[in-house]
């Protein structure tokens, strides 16, 4: 299991053996929406879990938790594929739990989701 550390552009860098990967909730939260009761939460993991020697990693999750009728979880290589899988999760709760879509749907989630860590949806 390879353990990585994630760049202020978002980009990884692969810990060495000496190198501790930092749990802490501090720095790990990319993005966070809530929908109702419905919270999607967009996560960097420390982990590598593509669980191949040799793929490349998958370090980024994002997961609907909540009482909606919409259920997800989604795991990424990149933290573009992530802000992108949170803006789908977003969405499909949305059209499933309040028939939200289209440009409502946009306004939704640039008012309702929190970046942490100085990202934007626009950033990397």
């Amino acid at each position: 299991m390879r353990n990585y550390a994630m760049n202020e552009d978002g980009s990884l860098r692969q810990l060495g053996p000496n190198e501790a990967a930092d749990w802490s909730i501090n720095g790990r939260q990319i993005a966070e929406t809530w929908v109702g009761s419905v919270r999607v939460s967009t996560v960097f993991l420390p982990l590598d879990h593509s669980h191949l020697p040799d793929g490349q990693p998958i370090c980024f999750e994002t997961i609907a938790f909540g009482t909606g009728s919409y259920d997800f979880e989604e795991r990424y290589h990149t933290i573009q594929e992530a802000k992108a899988g949170h803006e789908h999760a977003v969405r499909n709760v949305l059209l499933t739990d309040l028939n939200i879509e289209g440009q409502e749907a946009d306004d939704w989630i640039k008012n309702y989701t929190t970046f942490f860590g100085g990202r934007s949806w626009a950033g990397s």
